[in-house]
C-alpha cells in the first residue's frame, strides 16, 4: 500500500514537472522567434505557479511554524525574479529546483525500495498441519512450535526447524546467498525463502516481527526514522546558514547597484549540495548493504564502523561453525575405534545434546549401524549412559566415566568425551568446532585494511580459544572469560582510544555488542537477543561479510567527504563568487546550483552497486 501510494505521488510530481518543462521550452521558443511577450509572460507565469507554488508554501508554513529551512531562500529568489520582471527566470528557477528534488527522491527511492522489497517476501497464509491434516490459516496466525508444510514452488512463512522432508531452498532475499542450499531434516530455515524441488515440514521457531523478515521491517523502520533526524539538522544548519546568503545578496546589491546580482545570489546560494550531502550517501550505502544481507539499524552505526580501528570476535557460532564434529576416535583397550563410536551412538540417538547429534552423524557418515538402546539415562553436564547388546555403556565427562580417571586425555585441545563398556573404559572421542572456512581470508583482509587490533575473546578453554586464534591469525586473545569479562576487556580497549567493533551470535555476547562502538550480530541463526542488541546484523553466516561492511563504512564515509569538500564548499562556493560578480544570471545561477545538486545524488548514487 506505502508502495502504491508513493508510485502515484511521484507520478503526480513527475507530470507536474513535465507540463511545466513544456511550458518553459516554449516560453524560450517565443522568445528566440520574437512572438508574443504577452503568451510568453503568460505561459512562464503558469510554469512558475507549477513548480515555484508548492515551493514558496513550504517557505510560508516553515514561517508560521517559526522553522527556517531552504525553502525560503528559493522562495525568495523566485519573487525577486517576478519583481523585476524575470517571469521566465522566475519559471526556471523553480523548475530546476523541483528537477533537482525529484532526481535525489528518485535515487534515495531507488535504495529504499532495495530494502523495502524484503518486506513482500512473506506469503499472505500458511498450511498449518494438524492432527495429520493441513489448514491454510493467514501468516500472523501462526504460532511458535505450530508445524506447517511448504510445497514446492511457494515461499516459507516462518523461521524454523526442518523436521520432515528435503529440498532446495533459495535464501538468496533474506541471508544474500548467491547459490540455493539443500536442506534435510534439523536444518534451519527462514521467512521469505523459496523452496525448490521438494516438500518441507518445518516448525515454527519465530513468526510474524520476531521473524528474521519481521527484524529486517523493524531495521528499516529505524532506519528511516535516523534519516529524518539528519535532515532535521540540515535544516538546523539552514537557519544561520539562510540568513548568512540574504545578507550577502542585500550586499552586494548595495554595493553593486545590480538587483540581478542579487537574485543570482539568492538562488545560487540556497545549501541543497550540503543538505543532500549526508542523507543521500547514507541512504544508497544501505540499499547496497541489505543487498548484501547487512540489516543496519541507522545511518550513523554505517558511519561509526568507518573510524572502527579494533575489531572484536567471539567464537563459538562465530569464528567457528557453532557445531561439534568428531575429530577422532581413539581405543584405549584395544577394541575397534568403529565399535566405540557404534557404542556411543547407539546411546546417544536418545539424547539432544550436539555432541551427541555429532557422534551420531559420525557414525553415519561412516555407515555404522546404530543399536536399539535400553534403560536411558542423562546426567546433565556429565554424559549418558544406557544398555546396548547387554552391556552398560557410559558417554561423558572423565568423572562420570568409570575407570576414566587412569588415563590422560591426551588431546590438549577440543573436548574428550570418555567411553566406558561394563565399567571398564574403552576409548575416547576428540571433538572439536571447527573454524569457519572465511574466518581465515576474513581476518587476513581485515588485517590488509590497517585495522592493527582483532581480537578473540570466549568463554571456552584458554587451550582452545589459544588454537582456534593460532589457526585463523588473530594476534590477541582470551579465554574463560564471563560476559562481564568481555565487557571489562571492550572498556579497556576503549579507555586507550580505540573504536570497537564486536561480533557475536549468543545470548552471552548482549552486554557485549551494547557496550562496543559497533555492535554486530552474526548469522541469521543468531540469538534473538543477540540481534535486538546488535547495531548491526550479518544475515549470511559469512564472516567475508564483516570487511566487506567496513570497506562499505569507509567508502561511505569518502563519499560524504567528496560531496561536503567539492560540491557544497568548492563548487558552490565558486558559483557565488561568479554571481555577485554579476557572472552568472539568475537563469545560469539556477542551473549551476542545480548541477552541484544533482552532482551530489549521483555520486552518493554510485555506492548502491558499489563492490556488486
Amino acid at each position: 500500500m506505502i508502495a502504491r501510494f508513493r508510485d502515484r505521488e511521484l507520478l503526480r510530481q513527475v507530470t507536474l514537472t513535465s507540463v511545466a518543462g513544456l511550458l518553459i521550452g516554449t516560453c524560450w521558443v517565443l522568445r528566440w522567434s520574437h512572438a508574443s511577450a504577452t503568451a510568453e509572460t503568460t505561459l512562464a507565469l503558469a510554469a512558475t505557479v507549477l513548480c515555484g507554488g508548492p515551493i514558496v508554501l513550504g517557505a510560508l508554513r516553515g514561517l508560521v511554524a517559526r522553522e527556517v529551512n531552504v525553502d525560503e531562500l528559493v522562495s525568495l529568489a523566485i519573487i525577486a525574479a517576478l519583481t523585476i520582471g524575470e517571469y521566465l527566470t522566475a519559471a526556471t528557477v523553480g523548475f530546476i529546483m523541483v528537477l533537482g528534488s525529484l532526481l535525489e527522491s528518485y535515487t534515495s527511492g531507488k535504495a529504499k525500495r532495495a530494502i523495502e522489497s524484503l518486506v513482500e517476501l512473506t506469503p499472505d497464509t500458511a498450511r498449518v498441519v494438524e492432527n495429520g491434516a493441513n489448514r491454510m490459516v493467514r501468516t500472523d496466525e501462526v504460532h511458535v512450535g505450530q508445524t506447517v508444510l511448504i510445497k514446492p514452488g511457494e515461499k516459507n512463512p516462518v523461521d524454523g526447524l526442518v523436521v520432515d522432508g528435503s529440498a532446495v531452498v533459495d535464501q538468496a532475499a533474506v541471508t544474500g546467498e548467491s547459490t540455493p542450499i539443500d536442506v534435510t531434516p534439523g536444518s534451519d530455515v527462514f521467512a521469505g525463502t523459496f523452496v525448490h524441488d521438494g516438500a518441507l515440514t518445518v516448525r515454527a521457531t519465530r513468526v510474524g516481527e520476531d521473524s528474521t523478515l519481521g527484524k529486517i521491517v523493524s531495521l528499516i523502520n529505524d532506519a528511516e526514522k535516523h534519516q529524518a533526524r539528519i535532515v532535521q539538522s540540515a535544516d538546523a544548519f539552514a537557519k544561520w546558514f539562510t540568513p548568512a546568503i540574504l545578507a550577502l545578496a542585500c550586499g552586494v546589491w548595495l554595493a553593486s547597484g545590480d538587483f540581478v546580482r542579487c537574485v543570482s545570489v539568492l538562488v545560487v546560494g540556497c545549501p541543497c549540495a550540503l543538505i543532500l550531502a549526508t542523507p543521500t550517501a547514507i541512504v544508497a550505502a544501505m540499499g547496497n548493504a541489505a543487498k548484501r544481507g547487512l540489516m543496519i539499524k541507522g545511518g550513523r552505526f554505517l558511519e561509526a564502523v568507518g573510524e572502527i580501528d579494533t575489531v572484536v570476535f567471539d567464537k563459538t557460532g562465530t569464528l567457528t561453525e557453532g557445531r561439534p564434529l568428531v575429530q577422532a576416535v581413539h581405543s584405549l583397550d584395544g577394541v575397534a575405534s568403529d565399535e566405540i563410536l557404534v557404542w556411543s551412538a547407539s546411546v546417544e540417538q536418545k539424547s539432544e545434546h550436539p555432541f551427541a547429534e555429532a557422534i551420531v552423524r559420525e557414525a553415519e557418515r561412516r555407515k555404522l549401524m546404530v543399536k536399539p538402546v535400553s534403560q536411558f539415562e542423562s546426567r546433565v553436564g556429565l554424559g549418558v549412559s544406557g544398555t546396548v547388546g547387554g552391556n552398560r555403556i557410559r558417554v561423558g565427562r572423565r568423572e562420570f566415566v568409570a575407570g576414566a580417571e587412569a588415563h590422560a586425555s591426551g588431546d590438549s585441545i577440543g573436548t574428550t568425551l570418555w567411553v566406558s563398556r561394563d565399567d571398564r573404559c574403552v576409548g575416547r572421542i576428540a571433538m572439536v568446532d571447527s573454524a569457519r572456512k572465511s574466518a581465515t581470508p576474513a581476518i587476513g583482509e581485515l588485517k590488509l585494511l590497517g585495522i592493527p587490533d582483532v581480537h578473540l575473546l570466549s568463554g571456552d578453554r584458554t587451550a582452545v580459544v589459544e588454537s582456534l586464534a593460532t589457526e585463523v591469525g588473530v594476534d590477541a586473545w582470551a579465554g574463560e572469560l564471563l560476559p562481564d569479562g568481555k565487557v571489562e576487556r571492550l572498556r579497556t580497549m576503549q579507555q586507550m582510544g580505540k573504536k570497537t567493533m564486536y561480533v557475536g551470535d549468543g545470548i552471552n555476547d548482549g552486554p557485549a555488542l551494547a557496550t562496543s562502538h559497533v555492535g554486530v550480530a552474526m548469522g541469521a541463526g543468531a540469538s534473538p537477543l543477540a540481534l535486538e542488541t546488535a547495531d548491526i546484523g550479518i544475515l549470511k553466516a559469512d564472516l567475508s561479510l564483516v570487511p566487506a561492511l567496513v570497506r562499505l563504512g569507509r567508502v561511505t564515509r569518502r563519499r560524504i567527504r567528496e560531496n561536503l569538500l567539492v560540491f557544497a564548499v568548492l563548487y558552490n562556493g565558486a558559483a557565488i563568487v561568479l554571481a555577485s560578480l554579476g557572472v552568472l544570471s539568475p537563469i545560469m545561477a539556477a542551473i549551476a546550483h542545480n548541477v552541484g545538486s544533482v552532482a551530489v545524488v549521483l555520486n552518493s548514487a554510485r555506492l548502491i552497486r558499489w563492490g556488486c
